[in-house]
Order: structure tokens, then C-alpha cells, then sequence
């Protein structure tokens, strides 16, 4: 820390009671005093020593020189004092004189550039939302004063959280030395349970407005940093639905609730008819990603390079039906139950997996009964502020096409799904209805078969057949081009199509052959 002495004249021109918060090198806070509005106060300080402002009423951060968090860096001289015939355009506040308080006369127009450094306390820009939440939280008595009102569930969350902090403000009143403090180009807010402070909530800057000014949480925007860069994710895909639906966990997981995501949102995507894409409803997962970054649900990631959370989101496509207008809820169900499954069990999903559900996805009747899961083709990797998060999408699959996927590999799989015009097609959609998605995979025994291998591929083929076929077990041969495989296997190989009656058999671009 530095000695280098410094000299300031806080003066609080916005129009409420400030209070002034100094940060020791033992990284507590310490409260200074309380600032009248449109009062000053002469500070001693020295270069590096840190200061924050907040409104004495509220919690609301101020800003000090534009700044949430100010730190001195200049030393400036003292010499011969500060002139007093100066202090001609400032008069003293009744009680406030060992304090050292005066109240700014706006009528003097004399020049104080002789005095100490000015810091002028401000507050900050803020968006209409953040504005109108304010007013309503001034509003609203108590907590369930405020759950009771009818805003929509992300607005009512910012809701809850700044009065809280208003009634955490209002509790304390005073020092809270138990907090720790990182400056991140942020303000300091406290998260309050049964009266005691917990943690530091380290909130991202947001961008606003011609100067740049950044504004720290509570303030803009109304959306956490990990859900906000999501949802501007979405939003790049579907423009013109600023505020799709949404189906929303009643009771949030972090507040004891037993749904892990906060929200599915449901896209209402026109189709494309160059690529074959009908019109669909496009799900979107939004809670198995850090959303928050203050640790309520995922331990932070340590870098933005890391993984958000559990590192990715599900999405799913469901096939618009005939006249269809508002989206079926039962793929949020199905986005519920498996993030359920990676939560319980700390299982992840990533590309190519595969799940055995052994029931019909949306309830029904139908034999779709099973998922693969693959890569959501219009949503990319996405480098949130507290890590990055994929987008894995769930396929609904018959049962045949899940064995043929636990036999071969589920990628390859949805490759020949996306090549079947009358099926689900490249955006992988899911139907409500029977479809002919099996046709490609049907099992059909040949009578003969011709094989072409290159030089290096044919060389092995004697290695194989002596190596492994007449020692009982088999060997696959598999395209680097195409989804094409040949599994050469002994007849005592189990879960083969081919026998000592059918030795040449093909399951869609699988060929199996026993004759030797």
C-alpha cells in the first residue's frame, strides 16, 4: 500500500444521503460517515486506498467521479493550506461542524480549484427498467408484498433480489467487515440470510448509453450476466422474438425448488423449405449453465474459458402440427427431467450420446421412445462471463435407431437420419407422430456381397480374419468419407444380425459378413 498522502473534497451532489465506504488493506469495509445530499466532506486518504459510495436508503451504488469504485492515483501538494477566503461560498450544516460538513451555496460562483481534489458523487445512468423496479421496490412493504405482484418471473426475481438487499441495507446499517473484497471494475453488494452477510456478489459491467458508463448489478441489466449472454444468443437466431414463452420453475432450485432449470424458452422457428426444414418449435434450457455467477447454484468458473456450470444447455425441435399456435410444454417437461438426471448424478451430455428413456417422450402412445443427442446446428458455442456454454439438442429415436447407435455410434446415426427427406432432416425434428424414419436402418439379408479396399485396408484384411475371426471375435472396418462400416464377426459373436443362415446382412449403411 502506498504512503503517498492525498487530499479530496467529496462532494455529494446527488439528491440523497450517501454513504461513504472506505477499504482497508485488510480488504474490510469501514464505514466513513453518512454524506447529506448536496454536502461535502474533506478526505485524507492515500494514493491506492479504495472507496465506494452507496445510497444510505437503498444500497443503490453512486458513482464517484464515474467511477463505482474510486482509488486515488495522484498525489497532489498541500502547501500553505487550503485558502480559506474560499470557503466564503460554503456555510456550515447545524450539527455538522465536527464533521467537518458544509453545504454547497449553488449561487457562489467562486472557483474552488485552489481547494483539494474534487471527487463529485453522482448517480448513475439507468435503464427505464432499472428505474421502474427501483420505484417499485420503494413501494412494496415486504417480500411478499412483491411476490404478489403480476410482472413477469424474470423482472420479479431482480425484484426480490434488490429488496432484499434494501431490507439486508436496512439490518446492518453499519460496517460489514465479514466481506471480502475484489475490485473487477464492480460494485460491492451483499447477499443477506438471517441477518448475516455471506458472500461478495462480483457482478459483470454492462455497457450503456454514448459515454459507456458502466453500471453494476441492480441497476442494468435486469437479466444475471450468464443468462443475459444467453438470451442474446437466442436473440441473434430469432430477431424478431425479443420475449418468446417460456415455461418457468415455479420455485427457483437455488430457493429450495425441485426443478434445476429457471426457464425453457419456446421459439417459434418458420422452417426453411431450401433445406428441407418444416416449421417447428425450436426449446431452449436455460439453468444447467451458470446463469447467476454468484455461486447460488454453480460454483463460478475460474476463467471465461472455462465451463459455465455443467458447460452446456439443452434444446429440442418439435414439428409444428397443422394449425398449431402456441407450442405443446411437454419437451420442457423432457428438458426438466434430464437436467434432473445430470444434477442427481453429475452426468453431463455431449454430442453423440445416447439415452434409453423406454417411453414415449411427450406421453402418448407413440414409439419414439429414446433420445441421441447431438449438436443444436444454429446455436454455437457461446463465451459468457462466467465461462462458456454449448448447446447439446435432443433427438427423439425409435428403438431400432438407439440400437443402432449403442452398435455403431450415435453421430453416425443422426448422419443418416439427416439424409432422409421424408424425416427429421439437418435441424434433427421431433414428431408428435409415427414417421418412416426407419426406413434407411431396416435390417436386409443379402445373398452377396462385393468389397473394395484400398492397398493398406486390404493388407490387413488376411491380419484380421486369422487374428481375430478365427479366434471368436470381430473387426469393423469404418469409412474416414462416409457413414459406410463392414464388421467382419465370428458366429459366436452375440447382438450380430448374421448367422450361419444369413452371413451377409445390412442395417442401413452397417454391413455385416460371417462367411469365411
Amino acid at each position: 500500500m502506498s504512503q503517498d498522502k492525498v487530499y479530496f473534497t467529496f462532494i455529494n451532489l446527488s439528491p440523497v444521503s450517501v454513504n461513504i465506504y472506505w477499504l482497508s488493506h485488510r480488504t474490510k469495509r469501514k464505514l466513513y460517515c453518512t454524506l447529506r445530499c448536496f454536502a461535502y466532506v474533506e478526505i485524507n486518504t492515500f494514493v491506492g486506498h479504495c472507496w465506494i459510495f452507496e445510497d444510505a436508503n437503498t444500497g443503490d451504488c453512486l458513482l464517484g467521479n464515474n467511477s463505482c469504485v474510486f482509488i486515488p492515483l495522484h498525489r497532489q501538494s498541500r502547501e500553505g493550506g487550503i485558502r480559506r477566503e474560499y470557503w466564503k461560498c460554503l456555510h456550515d450544516v447545524p450539527g455538522g461542524s465536527n464533521k467537518g460538513f458544509f453545504e454547497f451555496d449553488r449561487s457562489c460562483k467562486s472557483s474552488l480549484s485552489d481547494l483539494a481534489q474534487k471527487l463529485l458523487i453522482s448517480q448513475p445512468r439507468r435503464t427505464l427498467t432499472g428505474l421502474s423496479l427501483n420505484a417499485v421496490r420503494d413501494n412494496c412493504r415486504n417480500l411478499k408484498e412483491a411476490e404478489d405482484l403480476l410482472l413477469p418471473r424474470t423482472l420479479k426475481d431482480e425484484l426480490l433480489h434488490i429488496l432484499k438487499l434494501k431490507n439486508c441495507l436496512q439490518r446492518h446499517k453499519a460496517d460489514c467487515s465479514r466481506c471480502p473484497f475484489d475490485v473487477h471494475k464492480t460494485h460491492i453488494l451483499h447477499k443477506c440470510n438471517m441477518g448475516r452477510c455471506l458472500k461478495l456478489l462480483k457482478m459483470v459491467e454492462t455497457q450503456v448509453g454514448p459515454g459507456g458508463c458502466g453500471l453494476p448489478f441492480g441497476l442494468v441489466p435486469v437479466s444475471p450476466p450468464g443468462l443475459e449472454a444467453l438470451y442474446m444468443a437466442s436473440r441473434k437466431v430469432y430477431p424478431d422474438q425479443p420475449n418468446p414463452l417460456q415455461v418457468a420453475a415455479v420455485v427457483k432450485y437455488w430457493l429450495g425448488g425441485p426443478d434445476p432449470l429457471d426457464y425453457i424458452s419456446m421459439y417459434s422457428h418458420p422452417g426453411d423449405s431450401m433445406q428441407n426444414v418444416p416449421p417447428h418449435w425450436h426449446y431452449i434450457s436455460f439453468g444447467l449453465s451458470d446463469l447467476h455467477g454468484d455461486g447460488r447454484v454453480h460454483e463460478r468458473a475460474p476463467n471465461q474459458d472455462s465451463p459455465s456450470g455443467y458447460g452446456f444447455e439443452l434444446t429440442f425441435r418439435l414439428k409444428k402440427e397443422s394449425g398449431e399456435t402456441s407450442p405443446p410444454t411437454w419437451p420442457a417437461n423432457l428438458l426438466q427431467s434430464l437436467a434432473k438426471y445430470v444434477f442427481h448424478s453429475g452426468n453431463t451430455f455431449c454430442t453423440g450420446d445416447h439415452v434409453s428413456w423406454h417411453a414415449a417422450l411427450d406421453g402418448s402412445e407413440s414409439q419414439i421412445q429414446h433420445m441421441l443427442l447431438t449438436t443444436d446446428v444454429q446455436l454455437q458455442t457461446v463465451r459468457t462471463p462466467v465461462g462458456t456454454v454449448d448447446f447439446v439438442q435432443v433427438v427423439g429415436v425409435f428403438r431400432e435407431e438407439l440400437q443402432a447407435a449403442q452398435r455403431w455410434n450415435g453421430s453416425g446415426v443422426l448422419n443418416i437420419l439427416k439424409n432422409i427427406p421424408s424425416n427429421r432432416g439437418m435441424f434433427g425434428l421431433g414428431d408428435s407422430l409415427e414417421s418412416d424414419s426407419t426406413e434407411l436402418l431396416q435390417t436386409k439379408v443379402l445373398e452377396g456381397v462385393q468389397l473394395t479396399f484400398n492397398m493398406e485396408s486390404g493388407s490387413l484384411l488376411p491380419l484380421v480374419l486369422r487374428g481375430r475371426i478365427k479366434h471368436g471375435r470381430h473387426f469393423t472396418f469404418k469409412s474416414a468419407v462416409s457413414p459406410t462400416a463392414i464388421t467382419f464377426a465370428a458366429e459366436s459373436v452375440t447382438g450380430t444380425f448374421v448367422d450361419g443362415d444369413k452371413p451377409y446382412v445390412s442395417h442401413g449403411p452397417w454391413l455385416q459378413v460371417s462367411d469365411f
